[in-house]
């Protein structure tokens, strides 16, 4: 299934949407790192709408950074503020590399859907009609193992299951209209069968749920079916530790007076909630300063770990760092 990607940002800002034409009718809408309308100065990614001729009846839509305007995927839309995703489309990783490939009908996933490792070996084949999965379905780790399969009938009806690397049973349930519905089993990563969570849906909500322990008994409290890897104080506190760790950097010898220079860095919140894997996304013009703000993530004190099925897993996050010398 795809994954869901959570980044934090250092600047916070509520803004209107806005929309700049210009003198090709190319229209540009700024949004930050959680995809919500942002100014120009403050954004992370920008929209670009426009029509390649004009006697064409959808228009493009081209989604990338706003810094420096890697392109992230590429498609048509039938309205101009690039909401209503119609065809074929691409998307890439930020080197450029193709990551995903599919085609939208009415902004839904429609037809097939295929994922990419970096290494342009196939990471899952999906199958989707009208945002329902049906058909068969399945993902793959990069060594070639079968990680997920989904075995549904053209209604979306129809039975699931995922496997850990090793081969051991990870979750299994049923499908209705291409959506879960009814119990759900989730295992623990570890040698055995036993349950970590028992799941009832009705179309895709979860009504109920049953947590256990790792060897078997009902487990009463703390028991999440997901939770993102949080740090321990919350988003202010992140905020704070990152703005006092780079106030107390030695920055400031690496920047001119006035300049601005913001660098992301990308991470793994372990199982024991553990910085871990920090890396400069991708170096920028400041080696100096990249590995400051390297040092700054790798530094940080600890996390609550993120859950999945009532069980600790690793989480991937992107941080991007900025440096101001006033």
């Amino acid at each position: 299934m795809p994954l869901q990607k959570s980044i934090f940002t250092l600047l916070l800002i509520i803004a209107a949407p806005v929309a700049f034409a210009q003198q090709n009718d190319t229209l540009k809408y700024y949004l930050n790192s959680y995809d919500e309308p942002a100014d120009r100065l403050h954004a992370s990614y920008l929209i670009k709408v426009y029509k390649e001729k004009p006697t064409d009846v959808l228009w493009k839509r081209d989604y990338m950074t706003s810094a420096d305007h890697k392109l992230l995927s590429t498609g048509n839309c039938k309205d101009s503020l690039g909401k209503i995703k119609q065809g074929d489309y691409k998307y890439f990783d930020y080197k450029g590399k193709l990551e995903r490939t599919g085609h939208f009908e009415n902004d839904k996933h429609d037809g097939e859907w295929i994922g990419y490792f970096p290494s342009g070996k196939t990471e899952s084949i999906y199958h989707y009609t009208q945002g329902k999965m049906s058909g068969l379905s399945r993902s793959w780790n990069e060594k070639g193992n079968l990680l997920d399969s989904f075995n549904l009938d053209k209604s979306g009806t129809g039975y699931g299951v995922g496997y850990y690397a090793d081969g051991q049973k990870r979750y299994e349930g049923n499908f209705a209209a291409g959506i879960k519905k009814g119990e759900w089993k989730y295992y623990y990563d570890l040698q055995g069968t036993h349950q970590s969570m028992a799941c009832v849906f009705e179309k895709d909500s979860l009504l109920s749920s049953k947590c256990f322990t790792q060897d078997g008994q009902p487990q009463n409290k703390d028991c999440y079916y997901a939770r993102e890897a949080e740090f321990i104080g919350g988003p202010g506190d992140w905020v704070k530790y990152l703005i006092k760790t780079i106030k107390k950097s030695k920055y400031a010898k690496y920047l001119s007076k006035g300049e601005q220079y913001t660098v992301v860095i990308k991470f793994v919140v372990d199982k024991e909630g553990t910085v871990t894997d920090a890396e400069v996304e991708e170096p920028g013009s400041n080696e100096k300063l990249d590995n400051i703000a390297e040092d700054i993530i790798r530094q940080s004190p600890h996390w609550a770990p993120a859950i999945q099925y009532n069980q600790p897993v690793n989480a991937y996050r992107r941080q991007p760092v900025t440096f101001v010398l006033n």
